[in-house]
């Protein structure tokens, strides 16, 4: 008979350009995983099952923007159940803008949609080849648009936009891959 899975050690849950990202440490013998969600006003409810044992995150796409979230997960097979973390984790999830990105003559002109809860708006970079994105400006929650002067011809380069509320707290990017 296999043994019951461990409980899943938590992560993290981030911020993604899609929904919030929860990540746990896999466990022996598991054949699955199951997250569930709560909030300070409700209880654990289920959320979503994962099949296979190298399975090691979920992104909750149903999340609702500046609200706060509690993650836990457990581990399943045929024998039983895992306990999980009664606690959970926490996040403040803040959606990404929906952006766009287009070539123009001037440079490359980045827009997105008003964001119902930013501050600011983040602007950043990244040159293919690099796994560092740099932000390149930082703008106030009433512009929606942005024109990248210094581009090189040929170089190409990935775009997001993150929203950051009155109290600093920065959503995730929308990344947008971009030729220039």
């Amino acid at each position: 008979v296999m043994a019951v899975p461990a409980t899943p050690n938590l992560i993290n849950a981030q911020n993604s350009g899609y929904g919030v990202k929860v990540k746990w440490q896999t466990v022996e013998n598991a054949e699955g995983y199951n997250i569930y969600r709560r909030t300070a006003a409700t209880g654990w409810a289920l959320i979503a099952t994962v099949n296979g044992q190298k399975k090691s995150t979920y992104t909750d796409k149903t999340a609702v923007n500046s609200c706060d979230y509690f993650y836990t997960v457990d581990a399943f097979n045929k024998t039983g159940r895992s306990g999980s973390n009664s606690t959970g984790i926490s996040i403040h999830y803040i959606s990404a803008p929906v952006t766009t990105v287009n070539n123009s003559k001037d440079g490359v002109v980045i827009s997105w949609s008003k964001h119902p809860t930013a501050a600011k708006y983040k602007i950043y970079k990244k040159v293919e080849g690099s796994s560092q994105w740099k932000r390149i400006k930082t703008l106030n929650g009433g512009v929606f648009t942005f024109t990248d002067k210094k581009v090189v011809s040929g170089e190409k380069a990935y775009y997001g936009v993150s929203a950051v509320e009155s109290n600093g707290v920065r959503g995730s990017l929308q990344k947008d891959k971009f030729n220039i």
